[in-house]
């Protein structure tokens, strides 16, 4: 169990079944063991699950509602950035404004936000070997690069 109560997911069945093979085929190599047990396992199948996104419809009514919040403008252009770019939440929480080109309407992704028990929440640099996550440059609108320099003009004034 993995603490949240119900079943596993099948790719967490499908993670413990690699891990244990792992260990007895090691304990094979080095002789602790005659056989892998687990050999004699059936592997287990993944099931993926289909996202659900958002239809046009939703996304035009959601940014509908934005236009009318301007207290907090930098959720305003979160929110954007998560609808047109697809970034990953930890992504978006990694961005600074020095990963924008404003001129040419890019998004530098270099960075994301992690938290672990021991360290708490950091800001790490994705490695480029990351199968997951992966340095990137992915367009946006200029009208969006544009609100995104004007916030960072205002929180210079501000500081």
């Amino acid at each position: 169990m993995d603490g949240k109560g119900g079943k596993l997911s099948s790719s967490r069945i499908y993670y413990h079944y690699r891990i244990s093979n792992n260990i007895f085929n090691f304990a094979q190599e080095i002789q602790i063991i005659k056989e892998n047990p687990v050999k004699m396992v059936k592997k287990p199948k993944v099931e993926y699950k289909e996202t659900e996104v958002y239809t046009d419809e939703e996304v035009a009514h959601l940014l509908e509602c934005l236009e009318s919040e301007t207290q907090v403008p930098h959720w305003q252009i979160i929110i954007k950035l998560a609808i047109i770019t697809g970034m990953r939440r930890s992504e978006l929480c990694g961005l600074e404004f020095k990963h924008f080109d404003y001129e040419n309407g890019i998004v530098h992704v270099r960075q994301a936000l992690t938290y672990t028990k021991e360290n708490g929440y950091e800001i790490h640099e994705i490695r480029k070997g990351n199968r997951t996550a992966r340095q990137r440059e992915i367009h946006i609108p200029l009208s969006l690069a544009a609100e995104i320099k004007k916030l960072e003009l205002q929180r210079k004034k501000e500081r």
